[in-house]
Protein backbone atom coordinates (compact mmCIF):
# COMPACT_ATOMS: atom_id res chain seq x y z
CA UNK A 1 0.00 0.00 0.00
CA UNK A 2 2.75 2.18 1.15
CA UNK A 3 4.06 2.14 -3.27
CA UNK A 4 0.10 3.73 -4.24
CA UNK A 5 0.55 6.54 -1.22
CA UNK A 6 4.16 7.43 -2.84
CA UNK A 7 2.54 7.16 -6.41
CA UNK A 8 -0.55 9.50 -5.21
CA UNK A 9 1.54 11.85 -3.80
CA UNK A 10 3.82 11.94 -7.01
CA UNK A 11 0.63 12.49 -9.27
CA UNK A 12 -0.19 15.21 -7.17
CA UNK A 13 3.25 17.22 -7.61
CA UNK A 14 2.30 17.80 -11.28
CA UNK A 15 -0.13 20.17 -10.21
CA UNK A 16 2.15 21.92 -7.47
CA UNK A 17 5.41 22.45 -10.03
CA UNK A 18 2.79 24.21 -12.21
CA UNK A 19 1.35 26.60 -9.21
CA UNK A 20 4.58 27.66 -8.65
CA UNK A 21 6.18 28.03 -12.09
CA UNK A 22 3.16 30.08 -13.01
CA UNK A 23 5.18 33.27 -11.58
CA UNK A 24 8.24 33.04 -13.78
CA UNK A 25 7.51 33.23 -17.63
CA UNK A 26 10.40 31.67 -18.36
CA UNK A 27 9.53 28.19 -16.06
CA UNK A 28 6.35 28.02 -17.46
CA UNK A 29 7.56 28.02 -20.84
CA UNK A 30 9.91 25.38 -19.56
CA UNK A 31 6.97 23.40 -18.20
CA UNK A 32 4.89 23.68 -21.13
CA UNK A 33 7.71 22.61 -23.61
CA UNK A 34 8.60 19.93 -21.19
CA UNK A 35 4.70 19.00 -20.70
CA UNK A 36 4.06 18.77 -24.69
CA UNK A 37 6.69 16.40 -25.35
CA UNK A 38 5.89 14.29 -22.42
CA UNK A 39 2.05 13.74 -23.57
CA UNK A 40 3.23 13.22 -26.74
CA UNK A 41 5.75 10.55 -25.66
CA UNK A 42 3.06 9.27 -23.26
CA UNK A 43 0.89 8.58 -26.00
CA UNK A 44 3.13 7.23 -28.84
CA UNK A 45 5.27 4.80 -26.55
CA UNK A 46 2.94 4.02 -23.97
CA UNK A 47 -0.52 4.53 -24.33
CA UNK A 48 -1.21 3.15 -28.21
CA UNK A 49 1.76 0.29 -27.84
CA UNK A 50 -0.46 -1.22 -25.32
CA UNK A 51 -3.77 -0.57 -27.20
CA UNK A 52 -2.12 -2.31 -30.47
CA UNK A 53 -0.62 -5.16 -28.41
CA UNK A 54 -3.91 -5.60 -27.85
CA UNK A 55 -6.26 -4.67 -29.81
CA UNK A 56 -4.34 -4.74 -32.93
CA UNK A 57 -4.83 -3.14 -36.12
CA UNK A 58 -8.52 -2.40 -34.58
CA UNK A 59 -7.05 -0.17 -32.25
CA UNK A 60 -4.56 0.96 -35.14
CA UNK A 61 -8.30 2.29 -36.73
CA UNK A 62 -10.19 4.07 -33.76
CA UNK A 63 -6.61 5.62 -33.02
CA UNK A 64 -7.04 7.17 -36.46
CA UNK A 65 -10.55 7.48 -35.80
CA UNK A 66 -10.10 9.51 -33.04
CA UNK A 67 -7.75 11.87 -34.71
CA UNK A 68 -9.33 12.58 -37.52
CA UNK A 69 -13.09 12.94 -35.79
CA UNK A 70 -11.86 15.65 -33.05
CA UNK A 71 -10.82 17.67 -36.74
CA UNK A 72 -14.06 17.19 -38.39
CA UNK A 73 -16.15 18.04 -35.58
CA UNK A 74 -14.42 21.28 -35.23
CA UNK A 75 -14.45 21.77 -38.82
CA UNK A 76 -18.55 21.50 -39.02
CA UNK A 77 -18.64 23.41 -35.52
CA UNK A 78 -17.30 26.26 -36.55
CA UNK A 79 -17.65 28.57 -33.59
CA UNK A 80 -18.71 26.04 -31.55
CA UNK A 81 -15.07 24.54 -32.44
CA UNK A 82 -14.59 24.46 -28.52
CA UNK A 83 -16.81 21.73 -28.23
CA UNK A 84 -14.41 19.42 -29.96
CA UNK A 85 -11.64 20.22 -27.36
CA UNK A 86 -13.89 19.29 -24.57
CA UNK A 87 -14.34 15.86 -26.26
CA UNK A 88 -11.12 15.15 -26.84
CA UNK A 89 -10.13 16.50 -23.00
CA UNK A 90 -12.78 14.18 -21.71
CA UNK A 91 -11.65 11.03 -24.01
CA UNK A 92 -8.02 11.40 -23.31
CA UNK A 93 -8.47 11.91 -19.11
CA UNK A 94 -10.18 8.39 -19.36
CA UNK A 95 -7.55 7.04 -21.71
CA UNK A 96 -5.10 8.15 -18.82
CA UNK A 97 -7.09 6.57 -16.11
CA UNK A 98 -7.42 3.75 -17.83
CA UNK A 99 -3.96 3.49 -18.30
CA UNK A 100 -3.46 3.99 -14.84
CA UNK A 101 -5.71 1.05 -13.42
CA UNK A 102 -3.84 -1.27 -15.36
CA UNK A 103 -0.34 0.43 -13.79
CA UNK A 104 -1.92 -0.55 -10.64
CA UNK A 105 -2.71 -3.57 -12.02
CA UNK A 106 0.29 -4.61 -12.88
CA UNK A 107 2.14 -2.97 -9.46
CA UNK A 108 -0.17 -5.41 -7.21
CA UNK A 109 0.98 -8.08 -9.86
CA UNK A 110 4.46 -7.53 -9.34
CA UNK A 111 4.38 -7.20 -5.52
CA UNK A 112 2.36 -10.36 -5.43
CA UNK A 113 4.37 -12.35 -7.76
CA UNK A 114 8.04 -11.09 -5.84
CA UNK A 115 10.17 -11.62 -9.30
CA UNK A 116 13.33 -10.19 -9.22
CA UNK A 117 12.99 -8.86 -12.38
CA UNK A 118 9.95 -7.15 -11.47
CA UNK A 119 11.85 -5.02 -8.99
CA UNK A 120 12.03 -1.85 -11.32
CA UNK A 121 8.61 -1.87 -11.92
CA UNK A 122 7.46 0.22 -9.02
CA UNK A 123 9.84 2.45 -9.06
CA UNK A 124 9.39 3.03 -13.46
CA UNK A 125 5.57 3.35 -12.17
CA UNK A 126 6.19 5.91 -9.53
CA UNK A 127 8.17 7.51 -11.80
CA UNK A 128 5.78 8.90 -14.64
CA UNK A 129 3.06 10.07 -11.99
CA UNK A 130 4.55 13.14 -12.03
CA UNK A 131 4.05 13.70 -16.09
CA UNK A 132 0.83 11.61 -15.62
CA UNK A 133 -0.16 14.52 -13.07
CA UNK A 134 1.44 17.49 -15.15
CA UNK A 135 -0.73 15.74 -18.42
CA UNK A 136 -3.80 15.85 -17.11
CA UNK A 137 -3.63 19.51 -15.46
CA UNK A 138 -2.34 20.63 -18.16
CA UNK A 139 -5.54 19.22 -20.04
CA UNK A 140 -8.18 19.67 -18.02
CA UNK A 141 -7.29 22.96 -16.27
CA UNK A 142 -7.52 25.46 -19.37
CA UNK A 143 -10.55 23.80 -20.47
CA UNK A 144 -13.20 23.73 -17.29
CA UNK A 145 -10.95 25.20 -14.56
CA UNK A 146 -9.34 24.21 -11.53
CA UNK A 147 -12.26 22.99 -9.75
CA UNK A 148 -12.73 20.06 -12.84
CA UNK A 149 -8.68 19.51 -13.09
CA UNK A 150 -9.05 18.49 -9.55
CA UNK A 151 -11.65 16.04 -10.04
CA UNK A 152 -9.84 14.30 -12.85
CA UNK A 153 -6.97 14.20 -10.84
CA UNK A 154 -8.97 12.77 -7.76
CA UNK A 155 -10.18 10.00 -10.80
CA UNK A 156 -6.85 9.22 -12.16
CA UNK A 157 -6.04 8.76 -8.45
CA UNK A 158 -8.57 6.15 -7.73
CA UNK A 159 -8.27 4.59 -11.03
CA UNK A 160 -4.53 3.91 -9.69
CA UNK A 161 -5.99 2.66 -6.58
CA UNK A 162 -8.50 0.40 -7.63
CA UNK A 163 -6.55 -1.18 -9.98
CA UNK A 164 -3.94 -1.80 -7.15
CA UNK A 165 -6.79 -3.26 -5.02
CA UNK A 166 -8.55 -5.69 -7.45
CA UNK A 167 -5.28 -6.85 -8.52
CA UNK A 168 -4.63 -9.90 -10.85
CA UNK A 169 -8.39 -10.65 -11.02
CA UNK A 170 -9.51 -7.76 -12.80
CA UNK A 171 -5.88 -7.97 -15.38
CA UNK A 172 -8.39 -10.26 -17.74
CA UNK A 173 -10.92 -7.57 -17.92
CA UNK A 174 -8.92 -4.35 -18.05
CA UNK A 175 -6.66 -5.54 -21.04
CA UNK A 176 -9.34 -6.96 -22.97
CA UNK A 177 -10.16 -6.03 -26.43
CA UNK A 178 -12.94 -3.37 -25.84
CA UNK A 179 -10.36 -1.25 -23.40
CA UNK A 180 -7.68 -1.47 -25.84
CA UNK A 181 -10.01 0.37 -28.54
CA UNK A 182 -11.16 2.71 -26.22
CA UNK A 183 -7.44 3.48 -25.73
CA UNK A 184 -6.27 3.92 -29.06
CA UNK A 185 -9.59 6.38 -29.30
CA UNK A 186 -8.15 8.36 -26.52
CA UNK A 187 -4.75 8.49 -27.77
CA UNK A 188 -5.90 9.33 -31.11
CA UNK A 189 -7.87 12.28 -30.04
CA UNK A 190 -4.68 13.53 -27.70
CA UNK A 191 -2.91 13.58 -30.74
CA UNK A 192 -5.10 15.73 -32.02
CA UNK A 193 -4.64 18.03 -29.30
CA UNK A 194 -0.93 18.07 -29.30
CA UNK A 195 -0.20 18.48 -33.26
CA UNK A 196 -3.23 21.22 -33.15
CA UNK A 197 -2.90 23.03 -29.75
CA UNK A 198 -2.18 26.99 -30.05
CA UNK A 199 0.82 28.68 -28.90
CA UNK A 200 0.11 30.13 -25.14
CA UNK A 201 1.57 33.45 -24.34
CA UNK A 202 4.24 31.55 -22.30
CA UNK A 203 5.47 29.81 -25.82
CA UNK A 204 6.31 33.51 -26.83
CA UNK A 205 10.25 35.46 -26.07
CA UNK A 206 11.17 32.18 -23.79
CA UNK A 207 11.78 29.62 -27.36
CA UNK A 208 15.01 28.72 -24.93
CA UNK A 209 13.24 27.72 -22.04
CA UNK A 210 10.74 25.96 -23.81
CA UNK A 211 13.41 23.67 -25.71
CA UNK A 212 15.07 22.99 -22.22
CA UNK A 213 11.74 21.86 -21.31
CA UNK A 214 11.69 19.39 -23.79
CA UNK A 215 15.02 18.41 -23.01
CA UNK A 216 14.32 17.39 -19.78
CA UNK A 217 11.09 15.45 -21.03
CA UNK A 218 12.91 13.50 -23.58
CA UNK A 219 15.06 12.50 -20.48
CA UNK A 220 12.25 11.63 -18.25
CA UNK A 221 10.79 9.68 -20.80
CA UNK A 222 14.45 7.56 -21.70
CA UNK A 223 15.01 7.31 -17.92
CA UNK A 224 11.16 5.54 -17.38
CA UNK A 225 11.72 3.16 -20.43
CA UNK A 226 14.96 1.83 -19.18
CA UNK A 227 13.09 1.39 -15.57
CA UNK A 228 10.65 -0.69 -17.30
Amino acid sequence: MTIVLISMVALAAGPLVHHFARSFRAALAALDGFVLVTVGGLVVLRLLPQALHVGGPWAAGTALVGFLAIGGIERVAGPRAGAARSLAVILATLGFALHEALDGVALAASQAGGHSHDHLLPLAITLHRVPIGLAVWWLVRPTYGVRAALAAMAAVAIAIATGWLVGTRALEVMSGREVALFQGLAGGALLHIIVHRPGGPEATGARWASGLGALGAASVLLLMAETE
